[in-house]
């Protein structure tokens, strides 16, 4: 064999050599390549799912926020228009029991005591102020209760009924009734109010 033919073969086989060499390199950074690119995937995925999640929460707690502020606007809006509607039922209330209605003032007075009676038992004491003593006496007059008759520019409209052992009071005067309706009304509008969840 001659030289050359030795050089060919040589350089061949080290041409062919270097191209399996080369072709393996390849594969490897390209396998190298792939894996990077799979890392880095996961890693802008997990990034992303958390900044998702980040965001979802940071939205949820600004609608939560705005939705509480909605909720306590509409409430002041409400209790401002609860006690509009009180303070004229309690002008109008005042103008009957002051001599607007007599007869409807009188009617009330005995609806309230025989109620407040009923549970206050026999005997039971029923203030009331001096201006409307004559009429609760002609409308109690067969119940068994001692009608005590308050004077004074002080003495509220309205009757509070106390049983004989004193252990029950009932107070149907028209500022608490006005405050228990009050109150009734400012609850069933927390109720209304309340976001849904």
């Amino acid at each position: 064999m001659s030289a050359d033919t030795v050089v060919g073969a040589i350089t061949t086989e080290a041409a062919q050599e270097v191209a399996d060499l080369l072709a393996e390199a390849r594969r490897a950074a390209e396998a190298q390549l792939a894996a990077a690119r799979e890392a880095v995937d996961a890693q802008v995925a997990s990034a992303c799912a958390v900044a998702e999640r980040e965001a979802r929460v940071e939205a949820l707690r600004a609608v939560n926020a705005a939705t509480l502020r909605l909720v306590r606007r509409r409430a002041e809006l409400d209790d401002e228009q609860v006690d509009r509607v009180i303070a004229t039922a309690e002008r109008r209330l005042e103008a009957i029991a002051g001599g607007g209605s007599p007869r409807r003032w009188a009617d009330a007075l005995a609806r309230l005591s025989q109620e407040a009676l009923a549970l206050a038992g026999p005997e039971a004491r029923v203030e009331v102020r001096a201006a409307d003593a004559g009429s609760l006496q002609r409308a109690l007059a067969g119940a068994d209760a001692h009608i005590v008759s308050l004077s004074g520019n002080d003495v509220p409209a309205g009757v509070r009924v106390r049983s004989a052992d004193g252990r029950v009071e009932i107070d149907a005067l028209l500022a608490t009734r006005l405050r228990r309706v009050r109150d009734a009304l400012a609850g069933d509008l927390a109720a209304l109010l309340e976001p849904e969840r």
